[in-house]
């Protein structure tokens, strides 16, 4: 199914709208000897895309993107803006949490991750895993920082435990502000 692309595996066919901008920019400097990269994998869009399908709240549309007037009427009928975002944010990692990942993910990312796994089921080094969104790196705004990044997994359940918790930290809101601030065309 291809729903993981291990970093130094040539890119083929792939292009940034199947593995987002910063995972393309991995895979293609892991193609260049010259880069250091560290070793690990770039899960697909469609990872994301099957969590984003379960999930079912106003403010998230059918591919999982962020619908920004739902997020303002949110807040127009809360007292607390910033109480508003917060809940909005809890509200989206409790369901991103409670969404299944696809079980052919978890069998790709174990097989791309088998050089560092240890006789326990473990892994020999710790995994940091880091979000990969449209909105969040551009040319015209940086949203470096708005969404979570998350360290020290070492066996494949914590992996997709934060997987889905940087998922959902597009909803946070830190991120909806950013998103709700700028006067961009991003759906």
């Amino acid at each position: 199914m291809d729903l993981v692309k291990s970093i130094g595996e040539p890119i083929g066919t792939l292009n940034p709208n199947d593995v987002g901008r910063k995972g393309w920019r991995l895979l293609e400097m892991a193609e260049v000897e010259e880069f250091n990269v560290p070793g690990g994998a770039v899960a697909t869009t469609q990872v994301y895309e099957s969590l984003a399908d379960q999930v079912d709240l106003e403010w998230i549309d059918e591919s999982g993107d962020v619908k920004l007037e739902e997020v303002q009427n949110t807040i127009d009928n809360n007292t607390d803006p910033n109480e508003s975002l917060q809940d909005i944010y809890e509200t989206t990692k409790e369901e991103f949490l409670e969404a299944e990942l696809p079980e052919e993910f978890e069998d790709e990312l174990n097989e791309v991750l088998s050089e560092y796994k240890l006789e326990d089921g473990g892994y020999e080094t710790e995994f940091v895993v880091r979000s990969n969104a449209v909105n969040e790196d551009r040319a015209d705004a940086s949203g470096a920082g708005k969404m979570k990044s998350k360290g020290g997994a070492r066996t494949i359940d914590e992996i997709t435990e934060f997987y889905k918790e940087v998922c959902a930290s597009a909803f946070s809101p830190d991120a909806l502000e950013s998103l709700m601030g700028e006067d961009n065309d991003l759906e």
